[in-house]
């Protein structure tokens, strides 16, 4: 290509390309320049011009360039309003949309100039100019973009899911086949938050056996390292890690990719060694991924959630309800989401909880509940229950907290949280040991035959949670179901069993002072 006297431009735009995916600033805002200049030149194609500040613009974003990046965005929307060119403006305002979302601190000032208007309005302008422009992947791409607000403001439920159908519709009837993998992971992200995680399970299967092919290599990442998650939670992380090792090499290649398949396999094994204890590695891994600048949120405050988690084991109840603080000054009306406010108020209520003030987290676990109810984001309801029975548990209220984490049970299992469902039968262990400590000083058959039932009510539950604890190998959980047995066994009048229950909760917390 190059022993010709004329070179050819597509060359140029190939090795931007290359050097944009290989991380190099120089090389690709050279080769950036090259080609556009070559193709107004050769051409005299004036709409090059601000596709090549877009260009610009996306390129100056990935390499954190951020001032630079608005400001090659704002003068191609200007030059395409003033061109008339509606592809490139669509384009433009899509993007413009998508990077406040990402980083709204930066774009403060194009948000106060009235540019983009509020979110809606973006979403519905770029509906109204894609459906005229017949852009329909573009349209695709903003139903689903409001789809994602909708589920993040914690919006009906059936309009949410009226934009993934009209998504679908697009896909279908235009043969629009790019926004697969954003629509099946969002809609994998909506059926987790609703408690269907066998149909959030389906979604990632079926993309990675029917429509991995030919997808762009962001979505095949995401959507592996959601199924791997899915597969963590019920503590298969063999498989999980095994799924995450199999992507193959050359779709790393990009530093973007692989800075992002670092991050989520760095998240997998966190949440598996803060679940033995091991205090060493979590704090080792901690701090490499909070050296990552990730650009997604969601993932940023899902190891905002580990870190908490992980000093409340700690004991640090204190430091805990900083970092909560911290976390809950970090989110913005850009990047809103229903999903971590909740989470904090549940992590907060259980906090104080554990700290010896359960009454003070109350009100703020009703909350949690009371929103959502509301948003329907019913994984979270279940949790904020939960807390809510931990809070009635202080109390002494043991009859009520039996009837309620009862009445959830069915639904906690069906979300395959292995955690959430541990965490459920140890209330229903302590309800009923509860419930029969209330009978012990009553004499005749009745009350007798009552607290047998409730213990052996119990024992069938710490057997259950046991179960659950070992599966993604909560050490701490296991020791503490392992001290509850013994106990029972002790108060029963069973020495015996009690002496080797007692003797396995060592040999748990030999093996947990020894990770």
């Amino acid at each position: 290509m190059t022993s010709e006297a004329s070179v050819p431009v597509m060359m140029y735009y190939l090795e931007y390309l290359d050097a944009w995916r290989a991380g190099d600033y120089t090389s690709a805002f050279d080769n950036l320049h090259r080609y556009f200049d070559y193709t107004m030149h050769a051409n005299l194609d004036r709409s090059a011009y601000q596709f090549a500040l877009l260009n610009l613009a996306i390129m100056q974003a990935d390499f954190e360039c951020f001032s630079e990046a608005i400001s090659a965005v704002q003068e191609a929307v200007a030059i395409a309003r003033e061109s008339h060119d509606m592809n490139c403006l669509n384009f433009c305002m899509s993007w413009l949309y998508h990077f406040g979302k990402a980083f709204p601190e930066q774009m403060r000032e194009v948000q106060n100039s009235g540019m983009l208007g509020n979110e809606k309005e973006g979403l519905a302008f770029l509906k109204a100019k894609s459906k005229e422009t017949g852009m329909w992947s573009l349209m695709s791409t903003t139903l689903l973009s409001e789809a994602k607000l909708e589920m993040q403001q914690g919006e009906s439920l059936a309009s949410i899911v009226e934009s993934f159908v009209r998504a679908s519709h697009v896909n279908v009837t235009k043969s629009v086949t790019t926004p697969t993998g954003a629509y099946m992971l969002l809609q994998s992200s909506m059926y987790t938050r609703i408690g269907a995680t066998h149909l959030a399970w389906l979604n990632t299967e079926v993309f990675r056996e029917c429509y991995s092919e030919g997808q762009p290599h962001d979505d095949f990442v995401k959507i592996t390292f959601r199924n791997c998650q899915i597969l963590a939670q019920k503590g298969n992380y063999k498989e999980a890690f095994t799924r995450l090792n199999q992507i193959d090499p050359e779709k790393l290649r990009s530093f973007r990719y692989n800075n992002a398949w670092t991050y989520y396999s760095g998240l997998l094994q966190l949440r598996r060694q803060i679940c033995r204890d091991d205090k060493v590695a979590v704090e080792h891994i901690l701090s490499q991924l909070q050296a990552v600048q990730l650009r997604d949120f969601d993932l940023r405050m899902l190891l905002a959630f580990y870190s908490i988690e992980f000093t409340m084991r700690q004991g640090d109840y204190g430091r805990a309800l900083r970092m909560v603080e911290q976390a809950a000054h970090s989110m913005q009306p850009e990047n809103f989401d229903i999903h971590s406010q909740i989470k904090l108020l549940c992590l907060k209520a259980q906090i104080l909880g554990k700290s010896g003030q359960p009454q003070r987290g109350f009100s703020l676990a009703m909350r949690a509940a009371s929103i959502a109810h509301r948003s329907k984001v019913l994984a979270d309801l279940w949790e904020a229950i939960c807390t809510l029975a931990t809070v009635l548990l202080s109390l002494r209220e043991f009859a009520a907290t039996g009837e309620l984490v009862e009445s959830i049970l069915a639904q906690v299992l069906e979300s395959e949280n292995y955690s959430l469902i541990a965490y459920a039968y140890s209330l229903l262990v302590d309800a009923n040991m509860g419930m029969a400590g209330e009978l012990w000083s009553l004499q005749g058959r009745d009350s007798t035959s009552a607290r047998k039932e409730y213990i052996n009510r119990a024992l069938g539950y710490i057997d259950s949670a046991y179960d659950h604890f070992e599966e993604i190998e909560d050490i701490k959980g296991q020791t503490e179901m392992m001290a509850k047995k013994a106990t029972v066994m002790h108060l029963t009048g069973d020495p015996v069993l009690a002496n080797d229950y007692a003797a396995k909760y060592l040999d748990l917390r030999r093996l947990r002072a020894g990770t």
